[in-house]
Parts: structure tokens; C-alpha cells; sequence
């Protein structure tokens, strides 16, 4: 559980006691936090290693066939595209927070969670068996 998840755990616990306007608050919370760990932190640990990342392990554990650097150029760049791959998904996240927050803040709506807690009447629907035919 990262640090955000926190703001947005406790908002749930609290929208299911039935208090309507502290979850509003706390996914605001929870909004600042994601972009301060999320983007900010991890933008910021893609630059160092950009960076830095080649140079800062000691002169022994660096590669052989790589003496000036603890790895080469294509894992620096391997880790840097995972990085960002990984910065595109949470921008995408970051959108549908905003729409969330944008629903709170300009429209006045709560931000409750709009997934389905009902399970699909498919379930209860005859299945077939191994012959093929319906029980």
C-alpha cells in the first residue's frame, strides 16, 4: 500500500459510515498526495538515474566489460523506458482522478464510487457440463 492508497482507504471507510462530506476532503488529500508521489517523486528518480544511475555504485560491483559504470547504456535505458510506461499508465490514472475531482469541486457531486457491488445474474445461469449439455 503506497501512501496515497492510505488517504483513499480511509476515504471509503468513511463514506461507508455515512459521512458525506469527509471522503470529499480526504480524496482531495489523496489526489495532493498521488502527485507528489507519483509524478513529482518519480519523475524526479527518472531524471537521477538518467543522470546519476551509471555512476553511483562503488568501482567493485560495476561491470566488467562496463568499467566506468555499474551498467551499461542499454540497462540504463531499458530501466528508463519501463519508467516511463509506468509514468504513462499513472498519467492516465491521473485523468480520471481529475475527472472524479472535477465531479466534487465543480459540480458539486459526491465522489462516490460508481462501480457495481452487484454480482451479474450470469453466474446463476445454467452451465454446460463436460457432455456439452446444460444441467
Amino acid at each position: 500500500m503506497d501512501f496515497p492508497d492510505v488517504f483513499l482507504s480511509l476515504a471509503k471507510l468513511v463514506r461507508y459510515l455515512g459521512n458525506e462530506m469527509a471522503p470529499n476532503i480526504l480524496f482531495g488529500l489523496f489526489t495532493i498526495s498521488w502527485v507528489a508521489t507519483k509524478h513529482y517523486l518519480c519523475i524526479k528518480m527518472m531524471i537521477s538515474i538518467w543522470t546519476e544511475g551509471i555512476f553511483e555504485v562503488p568501482m567493485e560491483k560495476r561491470f566488467p566489460h562496463c568499467p566506468d559504470s555499474y551498467a551499461s547504456y542499454p540497462i540504463v535505458g531499458f530501466m528508463w523506458a519501463i519508467l516511463c510506461v509506468l509514468q504513462a499508465v499513472l498519467i492516465y490514472w491521473f485523468v480520471m482522478i481529475l475527472k472524479v475531482l472535477e465531479k466534487v469541486l465543480i459540480k458539486g457531486e459526491d465522489a462516490a464510487d460508481e462501480r457495481s457491488d452487484e454480482e451479474s445474474d450470469s453466474e446463476d445461469e445454467a452451465k454446460p457440463n463436460d457432455t456439452g449439455r446444460s444441467n
